[in-house]
């Protein structure tokens, strides 16, 4: 089922802009010869533009100073971890050594100390843009992906449903606001992280001082990313507003559907409410799990974007609720306008409250359901590693 052509124009836009852009990316960080080696060594090559204000320069400044003295500490470190370990590799096999008896342990200790620190140099070198690129570009595919088919099916529920057209919404003004909102997170996330960050423990080769015509291309792939992400939030902003709540007349008690003529809409709701939390939640639980896996990797701050889409998230969440709240409220106002007794609704094999299979017979056991998926999210990635097996493809 095709889209209409507003929507069909945005996501194609959106999708040329982030090709394109990635291309460019991609080209940079190649040019500037970051694309497949780690390095331990600031490039020389790295230079902002001239328009760059002398006080971000600072910034740029120190975080070359405290990336090498890092660097350059752990590689003493490491000098030092494996002499010692040699020497204590020695001492296992001579007897005489006055290192004998402890030697096998001490080996092990010294062994295990030089790979951390080896492992802490890996982490810490400049990252070369063939890991780092691909791995951008297949999350934002999927995210995108996810965003084409939610796309489609709000279409299709829009004519089915509520027997409208998506041209027939006020979808651009919510657009605008949701494009805005996530375009600015996401543009205050990667300035501060790459920019304005003198202490950096991890710096990638789109990293502003590094590369910055390849971080200026990201963001650019970052907001034709954002312009596919805002068309289903805005769809169904507009599809879970108040003028869309079927009417007291929608309200058939003895409806064949058994759900009081509401089925198709509460199904609706229910089962975007579902898809909503599972795919935010799966998606929170493998990048805080990464997170936690490799801490020298990200700044907390990586975080200010989950933050918005969980607000966002959790106001279209209480759309969906007062909706299922006012199709339960306008059930009662039918049943006690037709019936005066408990006994004739049950004799006239009414059926139940519709929203039931919803919210249940107390909206907290609604939420108290979705706080179990996000700890089985939690508990499934993290117990079993399937997070740690899905990012080691990277």
């Amino acid at each position: 089922m095709s889209l209409e052509n507003p929507i069909k124009k945005l996501l194609w836009v959106g999708l040329i802009i982030f090709v394109l852009a990635n291309i460019a990316q991609t080209a940079f960080v190649a040019l500037a010869g970051l694309w497949t080696k780690n390095r331990d060594v600031w490039p020389e090559n790295s230079r902002v533009p001239n328009i760059v204000p002398d006080f971000i320069e600072k910034y740029g400044t120190a975080q070359k100073d405290n990336w090498q003295r890092s660097i350059n500490s752990l590689k003493r470190a490491k000098k030092i971890a494996e002499e010692r370990r040699d020497i204590f590799d020695n001492a296992r096999e001579d007897p005489d050594n006055r290192y004998y008896s402890e030697a096998q342990n001490r080996f092990v200790e010294e062994k295990k100390l030089a790979n951390d620190v080896e492992l802490k140099i890996k982490k810490t070198k400049i990252q070369s843009g063939d890991k780092g690129i691909p791995y951008y570009a297949f999350f934002s595919t999927l995210i995108m992906a996810v965003s084409l088919i939610a796309s489609k099916r709000m279409y299709r529920d829009a004519k089915r449903i509520f027997a409208i057209k998506i041209s027939d919404l006020k979808w651009k003004a919510p657009y605008i606001f949701f494009l805005v909102i996530f375009s600015a997170t996401s543009l205050f996330t990667f300035s501060v992280s790459s920019i304005f960050t003198k202490n950096k423990n991890w710096i990638g080769a789109s990293s502003f001082f590094i590369c910055w015509k390849a971080w200026v291309t990201e963001r650019i792939s970052n907001f034709g990313v954002i312009m596919i992400v805002a068309i289903p939030i805005a769809i169904f902003w507009c599809l879970t507003s108040k003028d869309k709540i079927p009417n007291k007349e929608k309200i058939v008690l003895s409806s064949p559907d058994g759900m009081s003529g509401v089925r198709a809409y509460i199904a609706f709701l229910h089962g975007w409410s579902i898809a909503g939390l599972a795919i935010f939640s799966l998606g929170t639980v493998v990048g805080f799990q990464d997170y936690l896996r490799s801490q020298a990797k990200y700044s907390p701050i990586y975080f200010s974007l989950t933050f918005i889409l969980f607000i966002v998230l959790a106001v279209l969440l209480a759309r969906m609720f007062r909706s299922a709240l006012s199709i339960r409220s306008l059930y009662w106002e039918a049943i006690q306008e037709r019936y005066k007794t408990m006994k004739e609704v049950i004799e006239a094999g009414v059926s139940p409250d519709p929203t039931l299979s919803f919210i249940g017979e107390n909206w907290m056991s609604m939420i108290a359901i979705w706080g179990g998926m996000l700890g089985l999210a939690w508990t499934v990635f993290g117990l079993f590693g399937l997070s740690k097996i899905f990012l080691s493809f990277f």
